[in-house]
């Protein structure tokens, strides 16, 4: 019987949809990260939550720029140039 319950469940559970990525209570506003990296000369295009951090996508002289952002404290954690 308690088999046949935990197949049940994890049955349940696979038909669960995944949540989207929120942004947690604590983290800084999309506008305060668009100030931070103003600051730093880039125009926001989009930002998204991801797992623990912000990304998303910047411009800065004509060039398009992927970037992650620690979601507390807004310091930028990766600047790469956008391959896509």
């Amino acid at each position: 019987m308690k088999t046949l319950a935990l197949i049940a469940a994890g049955l349940t559970i696979a038909h669960v949809p995944a949540r989207a990525d929120q942004p947690g209570q604590d983290w800084i506003s999309i506008g305060q990260a668009e100030r931070v990296l103003h600051r730093e000369g880039y125009r926001l295009i989009e930002i998204e939550p991801k797992d623990d951090h912000w990304e998303g996508e910047a411009t800065r002289h004509g060039r398009t720029w992927d970037f992650r952002m620690s979601p507390k404290t807004g310091r930028i954690i990766a600047m790469e140039p956008d391959t896509d």
